[in-house]
């Protein structure tokens, strides 16, 4: 048996992990796993890289441990490794996760069944049991050949784990090239501690990427910059702070074993009314009102971020406790919806939801309240276009134009394949052969549920062929978070086990 692991950050190191527990050990001479990735931490994917420390988490360490039967295990850990830490932060630096997480596969990767190659793979090759292409569906069962960065076509591979985490960042102003425009920024410290602290700074953003930014960007080091930073923004800034703990008392009746039974009595179909009625009787009886919340935290201004930083709000607490406990169940109800009802979720409810569910952690809220109080930052809202100038950028707004000298892209991922696949080689490639299938218009990559299987027209669904990471967002609703990232990487291997065991 021969596995290829594309990518050992998160949802990877479950593949792997739950490869190793499971496959007989009496065949253990007849199984090769083949990691690909070309950088040297390994375990930590790109969210949580070695880069700086003033990037933060935004969950709390209690949520943050991927032993499940020890959930204290990474607040020991960051006790015991990092001890400064532990007493200042309650919120830990994402480098020092990503330590934890590399710690803790090392053991798997002195295996003698695993092999780790320090190449990029290009490409995925179908081919049948005789080595000739596999093109259609009569030519099952698939096996996989990958083509790397330096030219090589490997073996082929009874099982392939696309694990390649998030799409390259988009270009939404069509900036790529320009001078001065940095189109990632990660990681921050080799990317943005040289920039020359007398020119104007432009953020695209504001969510999770926009915060990093700027917090390193105003904590590296102690010389002011000659201007105030500034988040560019089309409307309003920011989505609900995440405090260090919350309510996870308030009643909660969901459950996979409820949704099973409505999907029982309603042909596999979730009725969108029957869950926004049983939410609603569990906001009555733990006294949540959705709407007064929406009023009072909805817009995500400066004015609504203060107010919940200066005050304590039950009601809030038990909403926000109320939807991580949703989490876990996210993917299956966004998959058990009616076309029409997805519709409807998507139109009238998705945008309130994923306000609340998006948080952003406490502490570095409350620097940008006071960094906008100094006047070494200031959040422009209005913004229309950017266009690179001779003299560095014109930021287009509603009722004026700005001129800026640095422009960072902090505005998320391209979650357009089309547009994606010519930054990303694998993309392209993927996407050109037609191997890979994408959603709503053009959106995220279409798999099997829950199987997490890449399909397509020409060839059906390949058995052994797996794709995970936010590239599968569209399907597995709510994936971006680490608890649920590894899960998922354990459950699509038992998954190949049971098929290869099956067929073979």
């Amino acid at each position: 048996m021969k596995i290829a692991i594309v990518g050992l950050g998160l949802s990877g190191s479950g593949v792997l992990r739950e490869l190793l527990n499971r496959l007989p050990q009496k065949d253990s001479d007849q199984q090769t796993i083949d990691i690909y990735e070309r950088k040297d931490h390994l375990g930590n994917g790109y969210p949580y890289a070695q880069d700086a420390t003033e990037i933060l988490m935004n969950s709390s360490p209690g949520d943050l441990s991927i032993n499940p039967d020890d959930p204290d295990e990474f607040v020991v850990w960051v006790k015991e490794n990092y001890p400064e830490i532990a007493e200042s932060h309650d919120f830990i630096p994402r480098p020092i996760y990503g330590d934890y997480l590399n710690k803790k596969v090392q053991p798997l990767l002195a295996d003698s069944r695993v092999n780790v190659i320090n190449q990029k793979v290009h490409n995925v090759l179908p081919i049948r049991v005789d080595g000739h292409a596999a093109y259609q569906q009569n030519h099952k069962p698939y096996h996989y050949q990958l083509a790397l960065e330096n030219g090589e076509l490997t073996e082929a591979y009874d099982g392939v784990f696309l694990c390649i985490g998030h799409p390259p960042y988009a270009d939404h102003y069509q900036l790529m090239g320009a001078e001065n425009y940095i189109h990632n920024p990660y990681p921050v410290r080799e990317k943005l501690s040289q920039l020359d602290k007398s020119k104007k700074v432009a953020l695209i953003g504001s969510g999770l990427s926009s915060l990093d930014v700027m917090r390193y960007l105003q904590l590296h080091d102690d010389h002011d910059w000659g201007h105030a930073i500034s988040f560019y923004i089309r409307n309003l800034p920011f989505t609900i702070v995440r405090k260090p703990v919350f309510d996870r008392s308030s009643r909660f009746s969901l459950s996979k074993e409820w949704i099973d039974e409505e999907k029982q009595g309603n042909n596999g179909l979730l009725p969108l009314d029957h869950l926004l009625a049983k939410i609603k009787g569990d906001f009555q009886a733990s006294g949540i009102d959705w709407r007064q919340l929406i009023a009072k935290y909805g817009e995500g201004s400066i004015e609504q971020i203060r107010y919940e930083l200066n005050h304590e709000d039950a009601m809030l607490e038990a909403l926000q406790g109320y939807i991580d406990r949703m989490k876990p169940l996210l993917s299956e109800i966004n998959m058990s919806l009616s076309a029409s009802d997805w519709q409807r979720m998507q139109s009238d409810y998705l945008s309130d939801f994923e306000h609340f569910r998006n948080q952003l952690a406490q502490p570095a809220m409350e620097d940008i309240l006071i960094w906008q109080s100094q006047g070494k930052l200031t959040i422009e809202s209005g913004l229309k276009d950017i266009k690179a100038t001779d003299n560095g950028f014109e930021m287009v707004m509603a009722d004026r134009t700005d001129t800026v000298d640095i422009v960072i892209n902090t505005a998320g991922f391209e979650k357009n394949v089309g547009k994606a696949a010519q930054q990303d080689p694998l993309i392209h490639n993927l996407w050109e052969q037609k191997l890979i299938t994408s959603g709503k218009n053009g959106q995220f990559i279409q798999v099997t549920w829950p199987e997490s299987q890449i399909f397509n027209q020409n060839q059906g669904v390949h058995d052994s062929l797996y794709l995970l990471g936010f590239w599968i967002f569209g399907t597995q609703f709510g994936n971006n978070n680490a608890s649920m990232s590894i899960k998922s990487g354990e459950k699509v291997a038992r998954h190949f086990i049971d098929y290869y065991y099956k067929n073979n």
